[in-house]
């Protein structure tokens, strides 16, 4: 699972290096100090709300889309429902995901004085060949969770265990040590928004060793076989009848 349900401003048109027109959005945030988050929405099947000029630049739509990162570094969308129109002022930013772990990162930071747990997480989804993803493929999206849930994650996640989670997309741009433009997207897990499938690591080891434990005592509790061996495929013996015997039975 991979889904998005956000509010993004259409901000203009833009052609990909393949000929493929998409529609640039960018989901405004709540805080002046976060950037806005840009994302790139293909067209969805019979649905003509999401071609070139269907809306005024600088509209605000609601935009339910499955969402795909992709190498190149951008974040594409395919709408799963057609776009609407909302109020200006209405923000809306919700993230859906399922997979399994990847890494995990869980560090103190005393300048913020904050525990935060990062993880790696690989999804499946519907093949789009227009990006070149198909269903053999896996989508990474990078997590992060703060505080309690920071806390709670450390403890239960561990490399491919499943789950679900809720969250909001994050984006940052950022010059590094050589000066390059880079820029990566990030989720950020909503508090208790998360539901760990599967048993806990250390529960599943106790239950393996339970189970080898059992094997071994059942196992040297078994009787000795006997020496003495049966041929059960040889002919029945047949009792001789005694004329002499008189027992009436």
């Amino acid at each position: 699972m991979n889904n998005l349900i956000a509010s993004a401003v259409y901000k203009n048109d833009v052609t990909l290096q393949n000929g493929l027109p998409v529609l640039h959005l960018e989901i405004p945030t709540a805080s002046k100090n976060q950037q806005p988050i840009p994302i790139f929405l293909m067209q969805g099947w019979n649905m003509p709300s999401s071609v070139a000029g269907a809306f005024e630049k600088g509209t605000n739509l609601l935009v339910n889309a499955r969402i795909y990162p992709h190498p190149d570094g951008s974040m594409y969308a395919v709408p799963t429902m057609e776009l609407q129109k909302i109020p200006k002022e209405t923000v809306i930013n919700q993230v859906f995901l399922a997979g399994g772990v990847g890494f995990i990162n869980s560090k103190y930071i005393p300048k913020l004085s904050k525990q935060v747990t990062e993880f790696g997480m690989m999804c499946k989804a519907s093949a789009d060949k227009r990006i070149g993803y198909t269903r053999a493929d896996s989508l990474r999206f990078m997590l992060e969770s703060w505080e309690n849930d920071a806390k709670f994650l450390k403890n239960y996640l561990y490399e491919g265990r499943q789950l679900s989670i809720g969250g909001t997309l994050k984006f940052e741009s950022y010059q590094d040590k050589e000066g390059k433009q880079c820029a990566k997207y990030k989720v950020r897990v909503r508090s208790q928004q998360y539901s760990l499938f599967g048993k806990n690591k250390e529960a599943e080891e106790a239950r393996k060793e339970i189970i080898e434990t059992v094997k071994e005592i059942v196992q040297e509790a078994k009787p000795a076989e006997s020496s003495k061996s049966v041929n059960w495929t040889a002919s029945p013996v047949i009792p001789k009848y005694d004329k002499n015997d008189d027992v009436p039975f």
